[in-house]
């Protein structure tokens, strides 16, 4: 029943509510096998499980992409993961308006300029959050389709773990005035 609750709940949007009860008619626990002087406690049981089905293992706040200045253009997009499981990799990232994505980071630390270079993962800590900021690990966006400015494109992010997340990504232009990292 959880993973059908969190299908309902994904399906509606978050207006999804889920009403339980134990139950008064012994006669329905007796038919199921079940003690009826347990029902609190299998209730417990049940609803911490739903309760874990539902509490996302990573969630990501803070998304938005740079609005490249011509289709086509390379751009970058910045985000917060919060992992609540253990450490993961994130290895791919896709979007919803196409080109390739490459996983960014500084090739050294402490050194001025930084020097950005491809990686095959972006390593997430357990029970942390790990910004995906300027000039720390970051997404290159390269031949994407259209951007709006202030419109969303999806980021759909594959861990090693096998967890596959899409998050709404807001595309921002600073010079006219939208989004910057610096600035949220």
């Amino acid at each position: 029943m959880a993973k059908q609750a969190t299908a309902l709940q994904l399906l509606s949007g978050g207006r999804f509510v889920l009403g339980l009860g134990v139950g008064i008619h012994e006669g329905e626990y007796e038919r199921a096998g079940v003690d009826y002087h347990r029902r609190g406690r299998l209730m417990d049981e049940g609803i911490a499980e739903m309760r874990a089905a539902w509490d996302p293992v990573a969630d990501a706040s803070s998304d938005y992409v740079q609005q490249p200045a011509s289709v086509g253009q390379a751009t970058v997009g910045y985000l917060d993961i919060r992992n609540n499981g253990s450490a993961d990799e994130l290895m791919s990232v896709s979007t919803s308006v196409g080109g390739t994505v490459e996983l960014r980071a500084p090739a050294a630390k402490g050194v001025s300029p930084v020097v950005m270079h491809t990686v095959k993962d972006i390593p997430i800590p357990a029970d942390a959050t790990t910004q995906l900021i300027p000039n720390s690990y970051h997404l290159l966006i390269t031949n994407p389709g259209a951007m709006h400015d202030g419109k969303d494109i999806y980021l759909t992010l594959t861990f090693a773990h096998g967890l596959t997340m899409t998050v709404i990504a807001l595309v921002t232009n600073p010079q006219n005035g939208g989004s910057s990292y610096f600035l949220n």
